[in-house]
């Protein structure tokens, strides 16, 4: 009597490599040393890291889930919404890689000003999210009340 054996190898060793890259790039950001927040496609925060909790004075747990004009001032806010939705409709969006300089809000009201670069990241299959690096350390953060 014959005994047949089928058997599949499949080499995971890439996909652990990549796990652990994942995880290496996820600890590296919560610790740097600038600001870091990403959103998703529908402009709620979804990344967070320690030195943006230091400057904007809120924890990843208050922040995380909400959407991100709640660190913009009012005249900014009613429009961030807007820009992201028309970026998304747009046939051939130009490349994001757009340094600027812009007014932020802390927590608690105050307002500081700082450049930023924010950076689109398109996995296929999944729709795009979006990485602001602020070029500000909290302890370079001078608070200024908001009016």
């Amino acid at each position: 009597e014959m005994v047949l054996f089928v058997s599949y190898l499949r080499d995971l060793s890439a996909e652990k490599d990549y796990a652990w890259e994942a995880q290496l790039s996820e600890v590296v950001a919560f610790e740097y040393e600038e600001p870091l927040i990403s959103i998703d496609s529908s402009c709620l925060i979804t990344k967070f890291n320690r030195a943006a909790e230091q400057v904007f004075q809120f924890t990843s747990d208050q922040i995380m889930g909400r959407n991100v004009r709640v660190l913009m001032p009012d005249e900014v806010s009613s429009q961030h919404d807007g820009y992201v939705s028309a970026y998304l409709r747009s046939p051939s969006p130009a490349p994001l890689a757009i340094a600027r300089t812009i007014t932020a809000e802390r927590k608690d009201g105050t307002q500081f000003t700082c450049p930023l670069t924010i950076r689109e990241l398109r996995l296929q299959g999944e729709p795009p999210s979006f990485t602001a690096r602020f070029h500000i350390k909290a302890a370079e953060s001078s608070p200024r009340r908001a009016n």
